[in-house]
Protein backbone atom coordinates (compact mmCIF):
# COMPACT_ATOMS: atom_id res chain seq x y z
CA UNK A 1 0.00 0.00 0.00
CA UNK A 2 2.90 2.36 0.52
CA UNK A 3 4.31 1.95 -2.98
CA UNK A 4 4.88 5.19 -4.78
CA UNK A 5 5.35 6.32 -8.33
CA UNK A 6 8.04 8.77 -9.26
CA UNK A 7 6.50 11.73 -11.04
CA UNK A 8 7.99 14.78 -12.72
CA UNK A 9 10.34 16.98 -10.71
CA UNK A 10 11.36 13.96 -8.59
CA UNK A 11 8.21 14.10 -6.45
CA UNK A 12 7.17 10.77 -5.05
CA UNK A 13 3.42 10.42 -5.47
CA UNK A 14 1.73 7.66 -3.48
CA UNK A 15 -0.69 5.52 -5.46
CA UNK A 16 -3.51 6.25 -3.02
CA UNK A 17 -3.25 10.04 -3.43
CA UNK A 18 -5.46 10.10 -6.55
CA UNK A 19 -8.07 8.09 -4.65
CA UNK A 20 -7.98 10.61 -1.83
CA UNK A 21 -8.55 13.48 -4.26
CA UNK A 22 -11.37 11.55 -6.00
CA UNK A 23 -13.05 10.69 -2.72
CA UNK A 24 -12.84 14.26 -1.48
CA UNK A 25 -14.51 15.59 -4.64
CA UNK A 26 -17.13 12.81 -4.68
CA UNK A 27 -18.21 13.29 -1.07
CA UNK A 28 -18.40 17.05 -1.59
CA UNK A 29 -20.49 16.56 -4.74
CA UNK A 30 -23.05 14.31 -3.07
CA UNK A 31 -23.39 16.50 0.01
CA UNK A 32 -23.75 19.67 -2.10
CA UNK A 33 -26.27 18.13 -4.52
CA UNK A 34 -28.22 16.47 -1.74
CA UNK A 35 -28.47 19.67 0.24
CA UNK A 36 -29.42 21.68 -2.86
CA UNK A 37 -32.22 19.33 -3.86
CA UNK A 38 -33.31 18.83 -0.26
CA UNK A 39 -33.38 22.55 0.52
CA UNK A 40 -30.94 22.16 3.43
CA UNK A 41 -29.18 25.51 3.34
CA UNK A 42 -27.15 24.96 6.51
CA UNK A 43 -25.74 21.68 5.19
CA UNK A 44 -24.89 23.38 1.90
CA UNK A 45 -22.91 26.11 3.66
CA UNK A 46 -21.17 23.51 5.80
CA UNK A 47 -20.19 21.52 2.72
CA UNK A 48 -18.78 24.63 1.09
CA UNK A 49 -16.77 25.50 4.20
CA UNK A 50 -15.47 21.92 4.44
CA UNK A 51 -14.49 21.95 0.75
CA UNK A 52 -12.60 25.22 1.20
CA UNK A 53 -10.77 24.12 4.33
CA UNK A 54 -10.12 20.63 2.98
CA UNK A 55 -8.70 21.93 -0.29
CA UNK A 56 -6.16 24.16 1.44
CA UNK A 57 -5.27 21.43 3.94
CA UNK A 58 -4.77 18.81 1.22
CA UNK A 59 -2.54 21.22 -0.69
CA UNK A 60 -0.37 21.99 2.33
CA UNK A 61 -0.05 18.37 3.45
CA UNK A 62 0.57 17.02 -0.06
CA UNK A 63 3.43 19.44 -0.59
CA UNK A 64 4.97 19.34 2.88
CA UNK A 65 5.08 15.54 2.85
CA UNK A 66 6.75 15.64 -0.57
CA UNK A 67 4.00 13.61 -2.24
CA UNK A 68 3.52 15.95 -5.17
CA UNK A 69 4.75 19.25 -6.63
CA UNK A 70 2.31 22.20 -6.85
CA UNK A 71 1.71 22.29 -10.61
CA UNK A 72 1.27 18.54 -10.95
CA UNK A 73 -0.82 18.44 -7.78
CA UNK A 74 -3.23 21.11 -9.01
CA UNK A 75 -3.78 19.20 -12.25
CA UNK A 76 -4.43 15.94 -10.39
CA UNK A 77 -6.68 17.67 -7.87
CA UNK A 78 -8.72 19.36 -10.63
CA UNK A 79 -9.46 16.16 -12.58
CA UNK A 80 -12.09 14.67 -10.27
CA UNK A 81 -13.65 18.10 -9.77
CA UNK A 82 -14.11 18.44 -13.53
CA UNK A 83 -15.72 14.99 -13.67
CA UNK A 84 -17.99 15.89 -10.80
CA UNK A 85 -19.01 19.12 -12.53
CA UNK A 86 -19.91 17.06 -15.59
CA UNK A 87 -21.93 14.73 -13.35
CA UNK A 88 -23.73 17.74 -11.85
CA UNK A 89 -24.58 18.79 -15.40
CA UNK A 90 -27.00 15.85 -15.50
CA UNK A 91 -29.33 18.08 -13.51
CA UNK A 92 -29.99 19.84 -16.83
CA UNK A 93 -32.24 16.89 -17.67
CA UNK A 94 -34.58 18.12 -14.94
CA UNK A 95 -34.25 21.72 -16.11
CA UNK A 96 -31.99 22.79 -13.24
CA UNK A 97 -28.80 24.54 -14.29
CA UNK A 98 -27.90 25.78 -10.81
CA UNK A 99 -26.12 22.60 -9.58
CA UNK A 100 -23.84 22.55 -12.62
CA UNK A 101 -22.98 26.25 -12.40
CA UNK A 102 -22.58 26.12 -8.64
CA UNK A 103 -20.40 23.02 -8.69
CA UNK A 104 -18.30 24.45 -11.55
CA UNK A 105 -17.63 27.54 -9.45
CA UNK A 106 -16.90 25.36 -6.41
CA UNK A 107 -14.52 23.24 -8.51
CA UNK A 108 -12.63 26.31 -9.73
CA UNK A 109 -12.46 27.75 -6.22
CA UNK A 110 -11.40 24.47 -4.59
CA UNK A 111 -8.65 23.90 -7.16
CA UNK A 112 -7.38 27.45 -6.74
CA UNK A 113 -7.36 27.06 -2.97
CA UNK A 114 -5.59 23.69 -3.29
CA UNK A 115 -2.90 25.37 -5.41
CA UNK A 116 -2.64 28.15 -2.81
CA UNK A 117 -2.23 25.45 -0.14
CA UNK A 118 0.60 23.86 -2.13
CA UNK A 119 2.33 27.23 -2.33
CA UNK A 120 1.99 27.67 1.42
CA UNK A 121 3.21 24.12 2.02
CA UNK A 122 6.19 24.61 -0.26
CA UNK A 123 7.11 27.89 1.42
CA UNK A 124 7.07 26.41 4.91
CA UNK A 125 8.46 23.00 4.02
CA UNK A 126 10.83 21.64 6.64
Amino acid sequence: MTESVTGPHSASEPRWLAGLYNGFALVTLFVVLGSMFGGLTEVLYGAIAAAIAGSVALGVVSTQCGWIVPKQGARRFAQPWLWMTAFAALSLINGKWEPMAFFGALAAGATTLYWLGTMIGRRFKK
